[in-house]
């Protein structure tokens, strides 16, 4: 397998885009607004998503107020999420390599949807879980939402310091 199966996603999205249709559903996610309540995660609180897509649920808490940044590897899909948001968040996502790159920056809630299933290499996933060890601040919280197969997802939340 090669080493950069991964990066086929933004393939995916060019080819989902020029259909005219979009790649994920509208609905944001319950399990990230749960969890915002739950720990009592604030406005001004500094919130990253890894593997944002369209930005179902970056843009939802961006338009209330939130401080985050959405992350994914595809260019196509951060000028899709910009796109959709009339750019009006173009500092809010930003094209990355969670595997390759890091930030500069540490956050207080870290979260991803339907990401850690696309690094099938047990190589990629650990570097993925060592990009999250390595942006969370202190007493962060990280919130992973994993398909396991069509009917079914599994939350994992922790404190990873």
């Amino acid at each position: 397998m090669k080493n950069d199966y991964y990066k086929a996603y933004d393939k995916r999205y060019k080819q989902t885009y020029e259909n005219n249709s979009l790649w994920e559903i509208p609905e944001r996610t319950k399990e990230v607004i749960d969890t915002l309540k739950k720990y009592k995660i604030t406005k001004k609180s500094n919130i990253l998503e890894l593997g944002c897509g369209e930005g179902r649920d970056a843009i939802y808490l961006l338009d209330n107020g939130y401080n985050v940044l959405g992350v994914d590897y595809s260019f196509a899909v951060i000028d899709k999420c910009n796109e959709l948001t009339n750019y009006k968040y173009v500092n809010n996502f930003k094209q990355l390599d969670l595997i390759e790159n890091s930030l500069n920056e540490k956050f207080d809630f870290i979260y991803s949807v339907a990401v850690i299933h696309i690094f099938v290499l047990d190589e990629h996933r650990n570097k993925f879980y060592n990009f999250i060890y390595d942006h969370l601040k202190d007493n962060g919280i990280e919130l992973s939402k994993c398909p396991l197969n069509n009917e079914s997802l599994v939350e994992l939340l922790c404190r990873l310091k």
